[in-house]
């Protein structure tokens, strides 16, 4: 079986999706014939070098990967309900998770051999956002976001070839360090604001916080390159006790950092890395010289 469909199916064993027995012709639609469709694609992926189909079969190997993701969740497929149920804390859930893929190290009969270490970390996000009507200030706001999570770092063994994935779940998340506000009457011409309120509550956005938030403050793999780490910043929503208007800013969404597979294996040396990034200009919804800074600890629950 292909890299590629080894690996997805290391990370779907990794969330209690148990891959389904495919002794019998599949039915259309069915888990089963997502399946063998994603293993025909990864395996025409490692085939081909033209760019275009590559770019399309992609695609669908994305779309088809969400789809089981979806509709085979809940899907036993011999395997116990129990070990398809999602843990209550994400802390108990990590270990659920790691414990199914050091169980299943290796699969079938694969040459690739997977492991799951321990992994916990934070993201803080150092920004801030405004906006303007007619030229005039609407809104302003500076914010600190401090989130924590706990993950695997998945370690697969392809023959001595060496390939990570990181796994995460939120567990805290923090907006309290902020400050900012927003116009409640404007006068004259042209128009100036005569009266501002302050931003003095906020709360995190539906969806945010565990089991909602159940995968990706920081994901990551591997490929030929390197290892890219990506960063999901949680949402939260600033408002004002005396003014309906509510400002959300999103910086520090998919962001994506490439390391060297040198560095990535320093990291693993020391059981630690700290990185901090500074967003460009370009970055939608961030202001110049946002900062995000994000610390793991490798080997640590």
């Amino acid at each position: 079986m292909p890299f590629v469909c080894r690996l997805m199916i290391i990370l779907l064993l990794g969330v209690g999706l148990p891959r389904p027995c495919t002794a019998a012709a599949p039915a259309p639609g069915s888990c089963e014939a997502l399946l063998t469709r994603l293993e025909s694609l990864s395996a025409a992926m490692e085939k081909t070098k033209d760019k275009k189909a590559l770019a399309r079969m992609q695609a669908e190997l994305d779309k088809l990967a969400g789809q089981y993701g979806k509709r085979c969740a809940q899907s036993s497929f011999g395997a116990s309900r129990r070990e398809a149920a999602q843990a209550p804390y994400p802390e108990d859930e990590i270990k659920r998770r790691r414990a199914l893929i050091n169980q299943k190290k290796r699969y079938g009969n694969s040459t690739s051999v997977a492991r799951a270490i321990p992994l916990a970390g934070s993201i803080r996000i150092e920004s801030g956002a405004s906006s303007s009507l007619r030229g005039k200030g609407k809104q302003e706001i500076a914010y600190t976001i401090q989130e924590t999570f706990v993950g695997n770092l998945i370690v697969i063994q392809n023959g001595s070839r060496e390939d990570y994935v990181i796994q995460t779940l939120s567990t805290e998340i923090d907006a309290s360090e902020f400050r900012g506000r927003v116009c409640a009457q404007y006068r004259g011409a042209p128009s100036a604001c005569a009266k501002w309120h302050a931003l003095d509550m906020w709360q995190i956005a539906d969806g945010e916080e565990y089991p909602g938030r159940s995968d990706g403050v920081v994901s990551a793999a591997s490929d030929s390159r390197g290892v890219t780490l990506k960063i999901d910043g949680p949402d939260i929503e600033f408002s004002s006790s005396h003014n309906a208007a509510k400002l959300r800013p999103r910086c520090g969404d998919q962001v994506r950092l490439t390391v060297s597979r040198d560095q990535f294996k320093q990291w693993l040396r020391r059981s630690s890395a700290t990185i901090k990034h500074r967003l460009g200009t370009s970055s939608p919804g961030c202001q110049p010289g946002t900062t995000i800074t994000l610390e793991l600890r490798i080997g640590t629950e």
